[in-house]
């Protein structure tokens, strides 16, 4: 596996030094992801176009660190600003919209931790998933500790 990630890596660099992917079209690619991310459009996208614009965005991480390792530390800081407010701007929007869409609700209370009828079968579900994961997990840390040599 981590053959496979530095050769990853080693065709990511090679491919951001180049004369493609270097510069506008890195920042076209920014702008075009950011633009596609704002919370109101991205959840008109159909799922498929979803998996694109997160998978852009990783890339765009693996980007910032490819400058970084290439001595781009310029590029590689305004990268990270832009990356940083953009997704601080998104999660005030997140937030104030699901606040919105709950204070319309004739059920909502602002302090109360009871679930809502409109999401008591998510958590249910949730809590469902939870008790029978739990077992598995702590079966797993129990046989990965016995084998540990620590």
């Amino acid at each position: 596996m981590f053959f496979i990630s530095l050769a990853t890596y080693g065709a990511m660099s090679i491919w951001v030094k180049s004369a493609m992917f270097s510069g506008a079209a890195i920042w076209v690619i920014v702008a075009v992801t950011i633009v596609m991310s704002i919370p109101r459009v991205y959840a008109l996208w159909p799922r498929w176009l979803r998996d694109v614009i997160r998978g852009w965005t990783g890339f765009l991480v693996a980007v910032l660190f490819i400058w970084l390792s290439l001595g781009l530390v310029l590029q590689a800081a305004t990268l990270a600003v832009v990356l940083a407010v953009a997704w601080r701007i998104f999660q005030v929007t997140r937030r104030q919209r699901s606040v919105q869409v709950c204070q319309g609700c004739p059920e909502y209370q602002p302090h109360e931790t009871k679930v809502c009828s409109g999401f008591s079968r998510q958590a249910e579900a949730f809590r469902k998933f939870d008790d029978a994961a739990m077992p598995v997990l702590t079966r797993c840390r129990q046989r990965r500790n016995a084998t540990d040599p620590r």
